[in-house]
This record gives structure tokens, sequence and C-alpha cells, in this order.
């Protein structure tokens, strides 16, 4: 079936039968950016909450060509609902070069008062989406990724941000590096806590394992933006 075709069955679907309407808005996300004409349809499908995910999905798959959904999707990030919110930053996220424009909508959620566990990794999924994009819009993103990084709570999705963006983000250096140095610090700091006697046991503990990840991300992080050399308890 065209993607002619399968738009007009679509358009042809019972309201109520949302199962078979989900079915087919898949499929063109199956068809990728072959399916480019169908963009306006899909977009459609946003405002009902039962083909929305569907719809994001799709999208997302098509990549690029999806441009003229961004507007809708980067509103759903100030949903109260976590799976849409999830939902939708993935969506940009796969939606790629062509979603910069929803870096300050991201940039704003993650900077957001939500202390909550959940509120906490969608928040760190937002700052990591900015250094994702950041790849494509490193001047938009970086002065954003300096800002996300003074917040302490952030600092895993922005480490993985940094990652993602590459070299570009090594504008930013003089402003990143020495708050992930103090990061680094005291990361290394707590290992040599949880580690007294030496005994190689304590570093078996879910607690070193935990503080040993964030060492591993911090210098990671601190190697691509250059000149990087490894923090020592002082």
């Amino acid at each position: 079936m065209t993607a002619k075709a399968l738009a007009g069955h679509l358009a042809s679907i019972a309201p109520n039968d949302v199962t078979k309407a989900n079915c087919v808005i898949a499929e063109f996300g199956n068809r990728k950016d072959k399916a480019a004409d169908a963009v306006p349809l899909l977009i459609k499908q946003l405002h009902n909450d039962r083909t929305k995910g569907y719809a994001i999905a799709a999208l997302a798959d098509m990549g690029d060509v999806a441009a003229g959904a961004v507007p809708i999707i980067s509103e759903f990030v100030s949903s109260k609902d976590y799976n849409t919110v999830w939902s939708a930053i993935w969506g940009l996220e796969n939606i790629g070069k062509s979603a910069i424009s929803a870096i300050p909508k991201l940039a704003g959620l993650a900077l957001s008062d939500d202390t909550t566990p959940s509120g906490i990794s969608v928040r760190n999924y937002a700052a990591t989406t900015v250094g994702k994009l950041g790849q494509y819009a490193p001047a938009t993103a970086g002065p954003y990724l300096v800002k996300l990084a003074k917040r302490a709570d952030l600092l895993g999705g922005v480490c993985e941000g940094i990652l993602w963006m590459g070299t570009p983000a090594r504008e930013w250096a003089p402003e990143l590096k020495p708050i992930l140095n103090r990061a680094l610090l005291d990361v290394v700091r707590h290992e040599a806590e949880l580690t007294p006697t030496g005994d190689p046991a304590e570093r078996y503990t879910s607690e070193f394992q935990s503080a040993q990840g964030q060492d591993d991300h911090l210098t990671r992080t601190l190697a691509v933006l250059g000149d990087f050399s490894s923090a020592e308890p002082e």
C-alpha cells in the first residue's frame, strides 16, 4: 500500500478503533522519511491522547522530515504526565537536527524544581538531549549546558549531553571544566572515604561502585573538553 493510500486508510478508520489507527500510524514510522507526506496527518494524531504516543514514535522514526511536528511535541515537555514528557523528549531527540528549536524548552524542563525520583530522571534526560541536539547547534546548546552543569542533580545528564555533543562543547570548556573538576574531586574524596583500609572487598559495595561510575563519567567528559588531568584529593 502506498503512503497516500495508507493515509486515506487512516482517515477512514472509526474514531473509536484506536488499535487499528495506531497500527497504521506505526506503519508510517516504519517507512521513515519515505512517508514525509504523512507528517501533517500525524500531527493531527498528536491531539488525540489515545494515538499521541504512536504518532510521536512514528514522527521520531521519520527524523528531519518531521520538523513540522516539533512545536507541538515541544509543548508536551510541559505536561504533568511523566510518560508524556519522556515520550516527547525521546521524540525530539530522535527527530534530530530539525528539533534544535526545542533546546530552550528542554533546558527549562531540566532547570525545573521537580525533586521526585521520576522528576530528576526526566530532568536529566532533558539535559542530555540539550547536548545531543547541540551536535547540530552548538552555539545554542553550549550556554544552556553551562547553566545546567551548575545544578548538582543534573551532572549525570549534562555529562552525557557533552559526550554526545563532542568536541564542539570545548568552546565552553573554561566554564564547564571548573564545575566538573570540582565534582570529580568530590567523587574521588568519597571513594577514598569508602575504602579506608584498602581492603579489596570495600570496592564491591554498591555505594563504591556508584561513585566509581560517576568518576568514570566525569573523567570521560573532561577528556572530551580537552586538556584533562586526573583530580587528586587535597
